[in-house]
């Protein structure tokens, strides 16, 4: 093509001139990659990692929560739904991606397991782009990597949906936010700083704590790129950078706002107060510190999940390891200490939240679960690296000091890092063991979903609760199987039928509905008949007031052909059909009524009745009974 007609057509020369740039590029990467031995090392730590938690993510499958993520986005698609809390958390676009996977692939786990191990290595190559933007390709990046790559605390946030949904996006806004950041402070660009705000908005959509990003942000700019001391240095990391810090506080203000307006259904510590040292010393002592050189080691089980359990000489040996380091940065980097201000800050957010947020009347023993720390993997890694390298622009970082009998060793370094890495992977497999270990949630859901999926009309189906081991009767679904099981087409869910109505058991079969006759109607007057229906309404009093949550009414009766009929209880009426012949009519009933009102019978039809009952419906196995 000339240079004319590319002129003429100046949308495919744009068009070409960015796949230029892009192949340019991707080139120069290559040719990296291939000669840069930090950048190899690097990438196999990544590999490897991604290799274990891929692992990790394939042997698990859906877990509590996000059968409620299920649950709910099969109510409706509206954003009122999606944004609604979730035990205090905000995360539209979780839930929409929930429905998106069961929308695309009901009930199958690979694809949501793909998206977590997707979402992993882009959070591990936002780190390394981090961790090079801020020190250059340099062998002092790769123990911060290692770090990052292979701490347990972010493990439970890579193989649970419910978990890694919050984690996962809200680590990489975090890792491309500061990037994007550390640009703008370098250059003054503001775009740079549109682009931060703008990956902090994208965490906000899947975790409100992504707010936090807006803290980094802050710590990253008055350790490394202000002056002074006190109100001094704040004036000076601010100075020139007004915009910016405009679009950071609008942007945090409106989403506290619309925070606050979708609703916040969180306990403040519960009735027995806030547990501050408890809470303190689990996160710190037997959480983070031990996971810092690749603990905890020991685990507790409770159920699928798995607390940390260090013993006293595990946590003794992390403090010494960790105190021993840190003692090395100290003493022979100078400006090292200010980068503790990050985890420390992260830290003191986290405790604060799990005394608002949880409830702590049992104890603080559930705190050792390390969802709710899970961003301190990677806020250590940077802490680490800008405590032991210069950061590239800065006003001020940490330089070389002294030599030091570790940092200055290579080997000695390679070394360390080593066996962390080593015994974070024993921590891991240990951890990943127990939650692959419990089947019974998909047992169970396999067992309906594959009965109804054989079914050439759709079972009509008495709702129950389901067992607690699969959805927790929380967000609106009260537990209930026909809020799961929505979508499924083979699934009818009835309040009146006849005859042959089914119910799902604690083994997940479609079983036959029994309904126990807790409350009886009284005997008719009519011999041979009991209570002779017809047009006119025919009132049968109850034994007692019934009145148990999920009750049914069962009436036996015998007929001399088909009929309307309409059955009053309470304050409810249902009109349905007799069949000719000796059947039962089963009826969802309110929450109380002492008489059953049954009329509209055709004049032409006989209709008798002796044989009404009232009780919660069970399903019943002809072998092993209710």
């Amino acid at each position: 093509m000339s240079s004319v007609d590319t002129a003429s057509a100046p949308g495919l020369g744009a068009h070409r001139s960015a796949e230029t740039r892009l192949a340019l590029a991707l080139e120069r990467w290559i040719e990296l990659v291939r000669t840069d031995r930090v950048l190899q090392v690097a990438l196999a730590l990544i590999i490897g990692q991604l290799v274990v938690r891929g692992w990790a993510a394939y042997g698990a499958w859906f877990v509590l929560d996000d059968f409620n993520f299920i649950a709910r986005m099969a109510s409706g698609l509206d954003p009122a739904t999606a944004a609604r809390s979730y035990n205090g958390h905000i995360m539209p676009a979780g839930m929409y991606l929930s429905w998106s996977n069961q929308l695309v692939a009901p009930w199958q786990w690979r694809l949501p397991a793909t998206e977590l191990v997707l979402m992993q290595a882009v959070a591990n190559l936002a780190m390394l782009r981090l961790l090079v933007a801020l020190h250059g390709r340099r062998w002092g990046i790769i123990p911060p990597l290692a770090l990052f790559l292979f701490s347990v605390i972010s493990l439970e946030g890579t193989v649970w949906w419910a978990a890694g949904i919050n984690a996962l996006p809200f680590e990489i806004a975090l890792l491309l936010a500061l990037t994007a950041h550390l640009h703008y402070l370098r250059t003054g660009r503001l775009r740079h700083a549109l682009v931060a705000n703008g990956w902090v908005v994208v965490g906000l959509l899947f975790y409100e704590k992504s707010a936090l990003i807006y803290l980094a942000i802050a710590v990253f700019t008055l350790c490394w790129f202000a002056e002074g001391y006190g109100w001094q240095r704040v004036a000076s990391a601010v100075r020139g950078r007004t915009a910016a810090l405009a679009i950071y506080v609008a942007t945090g203000a409106a989403f506290t706002v619309v925070y606050l307006v979708a609703g916040r259904d969180l306990t403040a510590g519960g009735t027995g107060g806030f547990p501050t040292y408890d809470v303190a010393r689990a996160l710190i002592l037997d959480e983070y510190l031990p996971a810092l050189v690749g603990g905890p080691l020991v685990w507790d089980r409770f159920g699928l999940f798995s607390a940390a359990a260090p013993t006293d000489a595990i946590i003794l040996a992390s403090l010494v390891t960790v105190g021993l380091v840190l003692n090395e940065l100290l003493r022979h980097r100078s400006r090292a200490a200010r980068a503790l201000v990050l985890p420390a800050a992260f830290l003191v957010v986290d405790i604060v939240l799990v005394l608002l947020t949880q409830n702590l009347d049992d104890g603080a023993d559930f705190v050792f679960d390390y969802r709710f720390q899970g961003e301190l993997a990677a806020i250590t890694a940077i802490a680490l690296a800008t405590m032991s390298m210069p950061i590239i622009g800065a006003t001020a970082s940490s330089t070389w000091r002294s030599p030091s009998e570790l940092l200055d060793h290579p080997r000695r370094v390679a070394a360390l890092v080593c066996v962390i890495t080593a015994l974070a992977l024993v921590s891991t497999v240990r951890w990943t063991v127990t939650w692959h270990s419990d089947d019974r949630a998909r047992e169970w859901v396999e067992s309906v979903t594959g009965s109804l999926e054989h079914t050439a009309q759709p079972i009509p189906l008495v709702d129950r609760v389901v067992p607690e081991l699969v959805m927790a009767p929380i967000d609106g679904s009260e537990g209930l199987a026909s809020r799961l099981f929505a979508r499924e087409p083979g699934a009818d869910w009835v309040t009146v039928g006849t005859d042959s109505l089914r119910a799902i058991d604690d083994q997940g079969q479609l079983l036959p509905v029994l309904v126990p006759a807790v409350h009886q109607g009284r005997p008719g007057p009519t011999p041979g008949c009991g209570y002779r229906l017809g047009e006119g309404p025919t009132t049968v009093p109850l034994d007692s007031v019934a009145a148990e949550p999920g009750q049914w009414l069962r009436i036996g009766y015998l007929s001399s052909g088909s009929s309307p009929v309409r059955i009053t209880v309470g304050d409810q009426t249902v009109d349905a059909t007799v069949q000719p012949g000796v059947h039962a009519l089963f009826v969802a009933a309110p929450s109380s009524f002492e008489s059953v009102q049954i009329s509209g019978v055709d004049p032409q039809t006989t209709v008798c009745t002796d044989d009404i009952s009232v009780g919660v419906p069970q399903p019943f196995d002809a072998e092993g009974g209710a």
